[in-house]
Formats: structure tokens, C-alpha cells, sequence
């Protein structure tokens, strides 16, 4: 029997949600929750899941992960993605709505 999982970046999934549903959206186009609350950044991740899940055709498990700084290659290159420039910041609105 065939094992199918599907493994996410939970990082890279927040912020392509963030810039295709939060970011590059004019102002009069933010999705809104019927009180007012922004909700493009939960409506995009669960779109993009929703997307994955029926191209696989009922995975087994659905694995998410969360990076945070890359400890053991700093370790080794304290420059490790110096060259990258500041973290980028999420929009005050999308940072409500992952916290």
C-alpha cells in the first residue's frame, strides 16, 4: 500500500499566503470577517491546503513544520544567510492573525 504525506513548510506557507491574500491586495479588497477582523492570511493558507490535499487524493498525513533559525548552521557559518538582508516583516494584520 502506497504512503502518501504531504510535509509543509509552515514558514514559507505563511508568507505566500501572506503576499498573494494580505499584501498585494488593493485596499478595498481585503478579506474581512463579517466583524471586521482581517482574515486573508487564514482564508489563503487554508486555500493552498485545501489545493494540496485533493492533488494528492486523501493523503495519510498532512506534516507541518515550523523552522525557526538554523541553530546547527550557524554553528557551523556564523554568515549563514547574512547576505539576505533584514527579516521581512509581516503587515500589522497578518501578524494578528498567526498569533
Amino acid at each position: 500500500m502506497l504512503i502518501k504525506n504531504i510535509l509543509i513548510d509552515g514558514n514559507n506557507l505563511i508568507h505566500r499566503s501572506n503576499a498573494v491574500f494580505v499584501k498585494n491586495r488593493i485596499e478595498n479588497d481585503i478579506i474581512l470577517s463579517s466583524k471586521g477582523y482581517p482574515t486573508g492570511l487564514i482564508y489563503g493558507i487554508f486555500s493552498m491546503l485545501s489545493s494540496w490535499i485533493s492533488e494528492i487524493h486523501s493523503p495519510n498525513n498532512i506534516i507541518f513544520f515550523l523552522d525557526g533559525k538554523p541553530v546547527r548552521r550557524l554553528s557551523i557559518d556564523p554568515t549563514y544567510k547574512q547576505k539576505q538582508g533584514e527579516k521581512i516583516e509581516l503587515p500589522g494584520s497578518a501578524n494578528n492573525q498567526i498569533t
